[in-house]
């Protein structure tokens, strides 16, 4: 029970450190189709983060992450961010949702 007890705490200490993460501190790119109808609020709440819809083959390598918004993209556009992100080696977080607070979630997650 004891080991229970400090693995749970232990999760917990975790969760509350991803937390403290300042998202605009990371160099963030995403990448989402030209008709998003959140294209205004994902502006407003990540303000250093590029947003594009194309020509994204120069900015990936410059990313720390790149978020690909999978329910909104084609998939030659899925694949081929997928392959420079590979060669690049720059992290690739999937993200199904247009909800901001969901958006932050699934970037804490996965960072």
């Amino acid at each position: 029970e004891i080991l229970q007890s400090d693995t749970s705490y232990s999760n917990i200490s975790d969760k509350n450190k991803i937390k403290k993460i300042n998202l605009n501190q990371l160099n963030l790119l995403f990448i989402i189709s030209d008709d998003c109808t959140f294209l205004n609020e994902l502006q407003t709440a990540f303000p250093n983060a590029k947003i594009t819809f194309k020509n994204y083959e120069a900015i990936i390598s410059k990313a720390d992450y790149v978020v690909i918004f999978t329910s909104y993209i084609n998939y030659p556009t899925y694949y081929g961010v997928k392959e420079i992100c590979k060669q690049t080696n720059t992290k690739l977080i999937h993200c199904t949702n247009s909800n901001l607070e969901k958006i932050k979630e699934t970037i804490l997650e996965n960072i």
